[in-house]
């Protein structure tokens, strides 16, 4: 074995993927027994230029691209390029880069998912007399044809955590991106459409199905652009990209452009993140389902071939689309519960990410106090932007192991928050065991208390890079490096399951009564004056 690789198995080549987080683009090559033999990351440098907003240098971020990508493929042997079959993209969905279609230059940096210099936009947006009467018009149709899609329309909102509300924002404040798009010379992407037009120098724009359904300019029922939502918001059809399979051809890559020698390599997939790591999951049933603990906090199920509605506001979404069969699931997300365990080290309250289950279970309880990770407002199934973080009912017995406990069991609740919904507006069960993945599931003290009051077993996977892994999958599948998915379905892993404690009834119904009277009080807060 040499970097990675069994020698008599290396001709059967490898899958490279560029992973783009929050806080690291990472660039791994898979091989056939879905194991990484090479990689290489970047910490993705983060630009605040005003509170609230919260930004990237594109050019940096290609650059850091390329970057990894030659540092890996610099591990293979003897700096073998041709046993790269497929190169797969995936990102953080949600965010927005605007460049100059004739140019390539950038026409502002891209604005992070967890930007929120659109907030007052989209309540302007939200209150027009437009949007009122889609919703309504939504709601009086519905009632004639009792249609899961004009049922979603009638709840439709622009939130902040969709793509599209940043790049209203920004057609109507930014006077370039206004001009261009008038003389129909203005791009708009995501992450992933922005690295696919720099690595294929221009000839290639477009996104895929996974990732388009997630910028709230999609209707995922007629499987289109919503010409509705587009008017709504300002979006001439002229700046977005061509929609293509998840898995499929999006151009070549020369590695030439690395300063390498050329060779010509496929890209065979784009794909959203929570999409990528429900496939690496192995999530291709109707009712299986999985959850992310990472900076944010996802929850998804797999609805097989039909968009459901939701009345808890879950979002309905591609989750990819392979040849002619097209997978929907819907999910629940909040962008910052997931970090508030990094966010407690921060402050002093947690000296180690790795010891504090075990401070939470050195105590019985949190003696009555409740953490809400806030950071942003709340998502599914509270809906408030507005919302901010808290510690309540804090009394001279608390102490520090109280507080760490409450951190975690804050992480989890709002995890429940997301599987409740599932449960209760889904007409799916969720399937046994749940997938986890993230940094967070590292913690076993969250992990077990959500398995405690979900009365679920979760079970997470020795490797914890299921996003790229899935992405892999996608990429592999187009170049028949993986034949199909009994195939990928049969590949080993290792796993750890959670399965939930027995625990009374009546004390899990007055954690979560005294959980929710805890929410509604932080609810509305940046709105008080």
């Amino acid at each position: 074995k040499r970097n990675g690789w069994v020698d008599e198995r290396k001709d059967e080549g490898v899958i490279a993927v560029v992973d783009v987080g929050t806080s690291s683009i990472r660039c791994h090559l898979w091989n056939k027994s879905a194991q990484i033999v090479g990689s290489s990351s970047r910490k993705i440098q983060l630009i605040y230029p005003q509170p609230g907003w919260v930004e990237q240098d594109p050019e940096l971020l290609w650059d850091q691209c390329k970057q990894i990508m030659k540092e890996s493929f610099a591990t293979l042997p003897n700096g073998d390029i041709s046993l790269v079959k497929s190169i797969g993209i995936t990102s953080q969905r949600s965010c927005c880069i605007l460049w100059n279609k004739k140019t390539g230059e950038i026409v502002s940096n891209l604005l992070s998912w967890q930007d929120q210099r659109a907030i007052d936009h989209t309540k302007f947006i939200n209150k027009t007399w437009t949007m009122k009467f889609l919703r309504s018009a939504s709601w009086i149709i519905h009632l004639v044809t009792r249609s899961d899609h004009y049922a979603t329309g009638c709840n439709i909102k622009l939130s902040t955590v969709h793509a599209a509300s940043r790049l209203s924002w920004s057609l109507y404040h930014n006077e370039e991106a206004k001009k261009l798009a008038t003389e129909g010379n203005l791009c708009f992407g995501t992450i992933n459409t922005w690295l696919l037009w720099k690595m294929t120098e221009g000839k290639e724009f477009a996104i895929d199905y996974s990732d388009v359904s997630a910028t709230a300019m999609w209707d995922p029922f007629d499987m289109q652009w919503n010409p509705f939502v587009l008017y709504v918001l300002g979006v001439p059809r002229s700046i977005l990209p061509e929609v293509k399979d998840t898995s499929g051809r999006f151009g070549v890559f020369d590695t030439g452009i690395l300063g390498m020698q050329s060779h010509l390599i496929p890209i065979g997939s784009m794909s959203g993140d929570q999409q990528a790591s429900l496939f690496g999951q192995k999530c291709f049933k109707k009712g299986d389902t999985k959850a992310t603990l990472g900076t944010g906090c996802f929850a998804v199920i797999n609805v097989g071939d039909r968009v459901l509605f939701s009345k808890g506001g879950l979002y309905p979404v591609v989750a990819w689309k392979i040849g002619d069969k097209t997978t929907f699931m819907m999910e629940g997300s909040d962008r910052h519960s997931g970090s508030a365990i990094e966010w407690g080290k921060e402050v002093g309250i947690i000296e180690s990410v790795e010891e504090c289950a075990e401070i939470a279970r050195s105590v019985p309880d949190a003696n009555d106090v409740v953490f809400i990770p806030a950071f942003s407002g709340l998502n599914q199934p509270w809906h408030d932007d507005s919302a901010a973080g808290s510690f309540q009912g804090l009394n001279r017995g608390v102490k520090k192991e109280h507080l760490v406990r409450a951190i975690l069991e804050g992480v989890s609740m709002r995890l429940c928050d997301m599987l409740t919904s599932i449960r209760t507006d889904i007409p799916i069960p969720i399937t046994e065991p749940v997938k986890v993945d993230g940094g967070a599931s590292l913690n076993s003290f969250v992990m077990q208390h959500t398995a405690d009051m979900m009365d679920l077993t979760f079970r997470r996977a020795s490797n914890t890079e299921t996003t790229s892994l899935g992405a892999a999958f996608f990429a592999g599948l187009h170049v028949e490096f993986w034949k199909n998915l009994d195939e990928i379905s049969g590949l080993e892993e290792e796993t750890f399951a959670f399965n939930p404690e027995p625990m009374d009834e009546e004390q899990r119904k007055k954690k979560i009564q005294q959980w929710n009277e805890s929410v509604r009080r932080t609810m509305h807060w940046s709105d008080r004056t």
